[in-house]
């Protein structure tokens, strides 16, 4: 998933300490520091071929699809997606000593009565969430595996908007947006996220924890404090709730997560909402978002 939201952020990251060697499917993109190379992961003996080229001491899987209405119109395509890439993978690892890290969502949980805990019984509401679920129960197997569920924002290397990206470039234009009072989460932005997997890899975890922000916000909350952050109009930003969405799939209202478990075996706990998106904030100040997409004549500082 190196082309993605994720993939190429954790590219950018840990390319700074280790060797990375990154694939992508449909969309080429260019990282400096790391390796990437084409392949399609639903082909079993291709991902087995590449497996045994780069010979990895650590696989991330981050690649999956995370249109949720679109995957509620395309259960097929999705399954596809997001399982059948992971039966794939892990055909291809079988055998190999290497670590496996998959990433996962809070879209796992039913979203009714967060902070949810790992132990928490799991109940996905859309296709999304159903089929990383099946996914989840398919990495299990592999012993050792590290799986970390999530929900996170940050700089698309591709020309694709992250919710923050989207409310950004939103209240920029001076368009107004609807800010959900009743949709709670622990989005953690990307960077973030690669200093926790770094962390995790470093105490050599395995089993799932829950990874993100140490507390939580509603997504109304979070818009608005982007707008203060940014010095941008508040005004713009209205209380609404997801039912005025009409979203084809349903959304979990309250899907922050309960971080406890990983702060304690990490030995430190998890930024907030605020440090996160403070560092968001500095690394846009930083021109961060330009060095990713235009990485062929920048560095990433």
């Amino acid at each position: 998933g190196a082309s993605g939201l994720l993939g190429s952020n954790l590219a950018w990251s840990l390319s700074k300490c280790t060797n990375v060697s990154g694939c992508y499917n449909n969309n080429c993109v260019y990282i400096p520091g790391a390796t990437l190379s084409h392949l399609v992961l639903v082909d079993p003996d291709a991902v087995e071929k590449k497996i045994k080229t780069i010979n990895p001491d650590i696989v991330i899987h981050c690649a999956a699809r995370t249109d949720l209405d679109c995957q509620e119109d395309d259960p097929v395509g999705s399954h596809l997606s997001n399982v059948e890439t992971t039966n794939a993978l892990l055909q291809a690892l079988d055998g190999h000593r290497c670590k496996l890290v998959f990433i996962s969502t809070d879209a796992v949980y039913p979203g009714r009565n967060g902070p949810y805990r790992e132990s928490d019984d799991l109940g996905p509401c859309n296709v999304y969430g159903k089929t990383k679920l099946k996914a989840e129960q398919m990495a299990f197997k592999r012993p050792g595996t590290l799986m970390l569920r999530t929900n996170l924002y940050g700089w698309n290397i591709r020309h694709k908007n992250s919710m923050a990206e989207w409310i950004l470039h939103s209240l920029q234009d001076g368009t107004p947006i609807n800010g959900f009072s009743d949709a709670l989460f622990s989005s953690i932005y990307t960077f973030d996220f690669a200093d926790l997997i770094q962390r995790c890899l470093e105490r050599d975890l395995s089993g799932v924890y829950n990874c993100a922000c140490h507390n939580g916000w509603s997504k109304y909350e979070f818009a608005c404090k982007l707008a203060t952050l940014f010095g941008l109009d508040r005004s713009l930003v209205s209380k609404g709730s997801i039912d005025d969405a009409r979203f084809r799939a349903n959304r979990g209202r309250d899907l922050r997560l309960d971080v406890s478990a990983l702060e304690e075996d990490i030995g430190m706990r998890c930024p907030t909402m605020e440090e996160s998106l403070t560092r968001f904030y500095r690394d846009w100040l930083s021109k961060v978002p330009y060095y990713i997409r235009d990485s062929k004549n920048n560095s990433y500082i």
